[in-house]
């Protein structure tokens, strides 16, 4: 659906914006962990009333969500666990 939105370079322009994720340390599924954890402190900031704050917090836990599957790619990594593990954390 972004592909559609943004064009299929998509993948290249997040590449080009964060290439310190696209090192072999850094695993796929523990950034889609990484953004549900994150996104679980938007919602506590939200339950506190820091509704801007906790805008901002879920808003950076979804570029984490944005990324692993770039990074997934770029290091051939992808994997049907990942895509369920991936698909499931959106849930959260």
């Amino acid at each position: 659906m972004l592909k559609a939105r943004l064009g299929y370079d998509f993948d290249d322009r997040i590449a080009r914006a964060l290439p310190f994720l696209f090192h072999e340390r850094v695993h796929p599924n523990a950034l889609s962990l990484i953004g549900v954890v994150v996104s679980l402190f938007g919602a506590w900031a939200f339950a506190e009333g820091a509704f801007r704050l906790g805008a901002v917090i879920v808003l950076f836990g979804g570029v984490f969500d944005l990324v692993d599957g770039v990074v997934a790619r770029r290091q051939g990594r992808v994997t049907t666990f990942g895509g369920f593990l991936d698909s499931s954390l959106d849930r959260v």
